[in-house]
């Protein structure tokens, strides 16, 4: 029983910041610069792309509301990682951050690993335990 009022409390609790943050939005008073999250977060269906903070707050569309996610907004450089994680279907292999989030592609979605562009120097090691069959693949490759 003291799970389900919990739960009730937690419901009620994002019902309310929802309603909130709609209130903001409708009133012209809602902070894109500062609280973007909380449109991802509690209410996507009212997500301005526009006046999003991409540069701060891209991974919570990439896990809130993936099917936001603008591919030249997105802030790949630091954010990459978000993405192979909550929705490898909209991972841009040219605009991924390989050089320090390759890691990730690997242990998310061994499957978008572009072995050409991955960091083996520093993240072989992720290839080795998550996904090795790809470096069969790439032995396979070069003979």
């Amino acid at each position: 029983m003291k799970n389900n009022i919990l739960e009730l409390q937690e419901v009620q609790d994002f019902l309310k910041k929802r309603e909130e943050i709609i209130d903001q939005i409708n009133n012209n008073t809602f902070n894109w610069e500062e609280d973007s999250d909380s449109v991802a977060r509690y209410c996507p269906d009212k997500l301005n792309v526009d006046k999003f903070n991409w540069e701060v707050y891209s991974y919570y569309i990439a896990r809130y509301c993936p099917d936001k996610l603008d591919v030249d907004k997105y802030n790949w450089e630091e954010q990459s990682y978000s993405v192979a994680q909550y929705c490898p279907d909209k991972l841009d292999v040219d605009k991924y951050n390989w050089g320090k989030q390759s890691w990730a592609v690997a242990l998310y979605c061994p499957d978008k690993l572009d072995v050409d562009k991955y960091n083996w120097r520093k993240d072989s090691d992720y290839v080795a335990q998550y996904c090795p069959r790809k470096i069969l693949e790439l032995i396979k490759n070069e003979k």
